[in-house]
Order: structure tokens, then C-alpha cells, then sequence
């Protein structure tokens, strides 16, 4: 009876002992799920190597497991990455719509390939625009915007900003600028192109960028934000309001190239016609109505 017991107690610690063996087993692939969700149950044990009967568990070392963290960072810098493709994948230039008002102009109109209402809201805008021009030549037999341009920029983290341009006969243009999320369709605010091009104020950018164009042109000099000569003396009033808060803010017209790099559209002081033009600027002062972008 003694003996039959024994052999019972012994089945008995060996069954135990087995349940124990799959229970670790399953708490550490339940540890390897949570931490990749990004947390790692409380009072888990730490992981250990597989071992087979014959080798007993050994901790991974200090060494061993910088370098998986290595190799596993760099495997999902290299597998993660993604092109979103260039810009031209997602507009295209739809002037055929507009075919029969080419005798009074040459137009060119972006069309975004993106299914959503911010897309919609720009579609509605710009044919608004040429809903006018068809008034106006009805009316007139002829159009103030003989021409319309665009340029379309996609950057690698998926900003997608798209500039179209009504072409006035006295340099008068009107800028129209969108910025969208190529994933989702919706609307990217001056916070988060500022943000993908480094920049944590908006107005000072834009400031600097206009003094830098005035100060290339050669006929004038601007310091800290104010003329200090100029050959025509006529434009002082027009330079001054160029960089007040009406003109440039944090949420005034802007976008970012391929290059990530920002671009403002705002009131510039001219020597001719009008007091002031609109001009599309890069950070650096750079007037881009010569960019290679632009559908013309």
C-alpha cells in the first residue's frame, strides 16, 4: 500500500512539475506581446534562452541583448520606411474642363486624386473661379485672368501642398494654396508644416523671409524688420505694412516643397503699379516664379 502511494505522490509531483514548464513558457510569449504593445506585465519575469533538457536556462548578457536591440532597430528602420511617391501621383492637370475658354486664356487646373471633403472644398474653389472667368467673357468677351498656373509639392512624410495661381494682366496674381495629408485626405495646418520643417514661429520665419528677398532685390536695405534706405522713397509706407501682423501671422498662406522646405505666399512692396503684389517666397527670400514646379 506504501508503495502505491509513492507512485501516486510521484505521478502526481510529475504532472505538477510539467503544468509549471508550460505555464512559464506561456508567460513569456505573453511577455513578448505586451512589450510590443509597449508595456510588459507587472512583476513578469525577465526573458531567458531557449534551452533544451541538457542545458540549463542561462539569462541573455548584457552584450548579446545590445546587439539584438541593434540589429532589431536597425532591421525596422530599413522595413518601415515608405515613399508616399511624388506629387504628380496625386494631382494631375485637368484643363480639359475648361477647353472651351482657352480662346481668352491658357489654364491649367490641378486636380487632387484624394477622396475627401477637404479635396472637395478645393474643387468647389476653383471652379468658382473659373465660373467667374465664363461671367466675365459672356459678359465682357474677355477675362481679367488670362492665364492659371499651379505647382504641386509632396514631401517623404506624406505633406501634400498644392498652389494655384490666377494670373492677372498687371502682375495682380492670386494665390490659392492647400496642404493636405496624403493618408487621409484632410487638411495639414501651419503647426505641423512648420513643425516637418523645423520651425517654431511662423511670423518671425515669414518676417525673415521677406527681408531677405527685399534685401536681394539691390534698391533697398532693410535691418530688424525696417527700411533703412531705399531708392525709391515712395515705398516706405508699403514696406512697413509688408510686415505687419495683417500681412504675416501664424496662420497665413503657406506650404512646404519636396524638400521639406517652407514657402510663404504674402504682400511684397513693389516700385511699380500698385502699392504692393503678392509673391510666393521661400525661407530664404527667394521668389519661386521661377520654380521648376510650376504647370504652365
Amino acid at each position: 500500500m506504501k508503495k502505491l502511494i509513492s507512485v501516486i505522490l510521484v505521478s502526481a509531483m510529475a504532472v505538477s512539475m510539467a503544468a509549471c514548464t508550460t505555464t512559464g513558457n506561456g508567460r513569456k510569449n505573453n511577455d513578448r506581446v505586451q512589450n510590443d504593445m509597449g508595456s510588459k506585465p507587472e512583476g513578469a519575469e525577465p526573458e531567458f534562452i531557449e534551452t533544451t533538457a541538457e542545458t540549463e536556462p542561462t539569462e541573455t548578457s548584457a552584450a548579446a541583448t545590445t546587439e539584438a536591440t541593434t540589429e532589431a532597430t536597425t532591421a525596422a528602420t530599413t522595413t518601415t520606411a515608405f515613399s508616399f511617391g511624388k506629387a504628380s501621383d496625386y494631382v494631375y492637370d485637368a484643363r480639359d474642363d475648361y477647353k472651351h475658354l482657352e480662346l481668352y486664356g491658357q489654364y491649367h487646373v490641378p486636380r487632387v486624386l484624394l477622396n475627401s471633403d477637404y479635396a472637395a472644398e478645393m474643387q468647389r474653389e476653383i471652379d468658382g473661379c473659373f465660373a467667374v472667368y465664363a461671367e466675365d467673357i459672356a459678359e465682357y468677351g474677355e477675362c481679367h485672368f488670362s492665364a492659371t498656373k499651379y505647382a504641386a509639392y509632396l514631401t517623404e512624410g506624406g505633406i501634400l501642398s498644392v498652389v494655384f495661381v490666377e494670373c492677372g494682366e498687371w502682375d495682380d496674381d492670386v494665390y490659392h494654396i492647400w496642404n493636405f495629408d496624403v493618408i487621409t485626405g484632410r487638411r495639414v495646418d501651419n503647426y505641423n508644416i512648420a513643425t516637418a520643417a523645423g520651425i517654431q514661429d511662423v511670423r518671425k520665419a515669414a518676417m525673415d523671409a521677406v527681408q531677405a528677398y527685399y534685401n536681394k532685390q539691390g534698391f533697398l536695405k532693410v535691418e530688424d524688420y525696417k527700411l533703412v534706405s531705399s531708392d525709391f522713397d515712395y515705398v516706405s509706407d508699403a514696406v512697413e505694412y509688408s510686415f505687419s501682423e495683417e500681412m504675416l501671422y501664424e496662420d497665413m498662406p503657406m506650404g512646404v516643397r519636396d524638400d521639406e522646405s517652407v514657402f510663404f505666399v504674402t504682400g511684397i512692396a513693389s516700385i511699380a503699379g500698385a502699392e504692393w503684389y503678392y509673391h510666393m517666397i521661400d525661407a530664404q527670400g527667394n521668389d519661386l516664379y521661377n520654380d521648376p514646379a510650376w504647370v504652365m
